[in-house]
């Protein structure tokens, strides 16, 4: 891989530090995210609903999250994408 041993940010696992990093970004990006639509969904259900969903589908475009909890999914992959990330997390 070309690094050496000592050198900032140089591990012989660079896919662990890659796959930190990935977590890191997806943790921040999706607790940015329910910070935003908490203001939208007051529901706890519903907010973790549309914060998996905003994971798939811009929750900062207007028309992507109404507030209708009825509506979630529509315009996620498959029109189910938060629903089936929340029934997932029941699994674990």
């Amino acid at each position: 891989f070309g690094f050496r041993v000592g050198e900032p940010n140089r591990t012989p696992f660079p896919l662990t530090v890659r796959k930190s990093w990935a977590a890191n970004w997806a943790a921040s990006d999706l607790a940015g995210n329910m910070d935003y639509l908490a203001a939208t969904y007051s529901n706890p259900a519903q907010l973790l609903q549309a914060t998996a969903a905003s994971y798939n589908m811009n929750p900062y475009k207007p028309g992507n999250f109404t507030g209708n909890p009825n509506t979630i999914d529509v315009g996620t992959t498959g029109g189910n994408y938060g629903s089936n990330v929340v029934q997932l997390m029941n699994c674990f």
